[in-house]
């Protein structure tokens, strides 16, 4: 797997969508690209992010959807 390959296929790849032999390739080029691991690092560091406080952000978007009907 290229650098290219890997930034095209990353999302398929946390997204559990990309093929077995994929997945191996994505790992085995994480491991010998610092680059690409570094990338790979940063993109589940911001999904897990997004999943930790997505919900918050729809409780507060629920509150000031009710405050908009109050008014």
């Amino acid at each position: 797997m290229t650098c290219d390959e890997l930034t095209n296929e990353i999302i398929l790849y946390y997204s559990n969508e990309l093929p077995p032999e994929k997945v191996e390739e994505y790992k085995r080029h994480t491991m010998i690209c610092r680059q690409c691991a570094r990338f790979s690092f940063d993109i589940r560091e911001a999904i897990q992010y997004i999943q930790d406080y997505s919900p918050k952000i729809e409780k507060i978007d629920l509150l000031l959807e009710d405050d908009k009907g109050s008014k």
